[in-house]
């Protein structure tokens, strides 16, 4: 969380009210908040109830035949999504800032920003870098990477890092324990 102030801080040279506000933290879209993100993680469930019926099974069973994704058995994801998720309550804070606000700070409010260059395609782009990162998790991701696509879009429509937090704990969740 603190690569991005320190590279604007020291790369180019904002201060940490300049950096604030080239993050998008200055500002909350309430209006996206209260009513846009609801409507949205709605339309992201229903897509994503067939989506995890038909296609993230496929994926899933391709990477548990390659010995090289298998996740160990010390590791935490070995667990099912409800006993990650039953971490003692500080663990779960930290947790949820370095993965809920965390990656939403960087990828979206920091990366998606810097690449703008790119145009239209910079959600997609930004998508497909986010889900590049947590390729580390291969049997947990991989089998939602068509799924990924929602979180670049809706920072294309609503430009707000805060609605875009809310939307990662949300599908988090819904993955742990709303499909699961």
């Amino acid at each position: 969380m603190l690569i991005p102030f320190l590279v604007l801080r020291y790369v180019d040279k904002l201060s940490l009210r300049e950096s604030i506000a080239f993050l998008g933290l200055n500002r909350v879209d309430w209006r996206g908040l209260f009513l846009v993100l609801p409507v949205y993680f709605v339309l992201f469930a229903l897509v994503s109830l067939p989506y995890q019926k038909f296609v993230a099974p496929l994926i899933e069973n391709w990477t548990q035949s390659v010995p090289l994704f298998r996740i160990p058995s010390y590791s935490i994801f070995q667990d099912t999504p409800e006993n990650i998720y039953s971490f003692p309550l500080v663990a779960l804070l930290f947790l949820g800032i370095g993965n809920f606000l965390g990656e939403e700070l960087y990828f979206r409010g920091y990366l998606m920003k810097k690449s703008a260059f790119l145009g239209k395609l910079n959600w997609i782009v930004n998508s497909v870098l986010f889900a590049v990162y947590h390729l580390w998790q291969v049997q947990q991701t991989w089998p939602l990477v068509g799924l990924v696509l929602a979180f670049g879009l809706l920072m294309a429509l609503r430009k707000d890092l805060y609605i875009l937090s809310v939307f990662h704990f949300l599908v988090n969740m819904w993955f742990a324990y709303g499909i699961g």
